[in-house]
């Protein structure tokens, strides 16, 4: 999902109006798959405000006042940074204010630095900015409140530099160990041998 969402978001301006309709559609069936009940009503209007950035501040709003109890996952982060991105850099202090409000919320709920790791690079920077330019002391107080929680949930060191992705657990990765492990075999065995790094990559932390 984080390597998918930006490519449909980009096909969703795009000139043509059968490749926005397609990339519409395909980013509504993906979503659909987003298990999270704190955000799954307001998926129709994340989708919308993609499309069109007019939508921002007024689902910025009502993703403000939702209470986020669920999991995060990196699908559920996936659908919100576009929304959350845009949102912090709106001119508006108040839904600059709102969308680290988000940040924060959500990010409170993150298990694992590398569910986080995709977006580190969109999310911190803007917030960082944002704490810097941002003359409300209240504003500014929630801001640095959601720069410290993604230092936090994303294991960022004391200098602020954005840890990099991992790739454990990618099928390329998977399928390279596997290779090692059962050494050279016949072309005929590349299917089964990607099938099984496919697997591997779709059972990563299911206890």
């Amino acid at each position: 999902m984080p390597e998918l969402i930006p490519v449909l978001s980009e096909a969703m301006w795009d000139t043509k109006n059968d490749v926005k309709k397609a990339a519409t559609e395909t980013m509504t069936k993906c979503t659909a798959t987003v298990e999270n009940k704190d955000i799954e009503r307001f998926i129709p209007s994340l989708v919308k405000s993609i499309a069109d950035p007019k939508l921002v501040t007024e689902t910025v709003h009502e993703l403000g006042a939702t209470t986020f109890v669920s999991e995060v996952t990196t699908a559920a982060l996936s659908i919100m940074v576009p929304l959350l991105s845009r949102g912090l850099a709106e001119r508006d202090t108040a839904i600059k204010r709102k969308a680290a409000v988000i940040v924060d919320n959500m990010c409170k709920l993150v298990d694992d630095p590398q569910v986080v790791a995709p977006f580190m690079s969109k999310l911190f920077p803007a917030l960082k900015a944002n704490f810097q330019v941002i003359a409300d002391p209240e504003a500014r107080s929630v801001t640095e409140r959601a720069l410290n929680t993604l230092r936090r949930v994303g294991a960022i060191p004391a200098d602020d530099t954005i840890p990099e992705v991992s790739t454990a657990g990618d099928v390329q990765v998977n399928l390279n160990i596997l290779k090692d492990l059962v050494g050279k075999k016949p072309k005929r065995f590349d299917v089964v041998q990607s099938y099984v790094a496919a697997i591997a990559e779709g059972i990563q932390g299911i206890d």
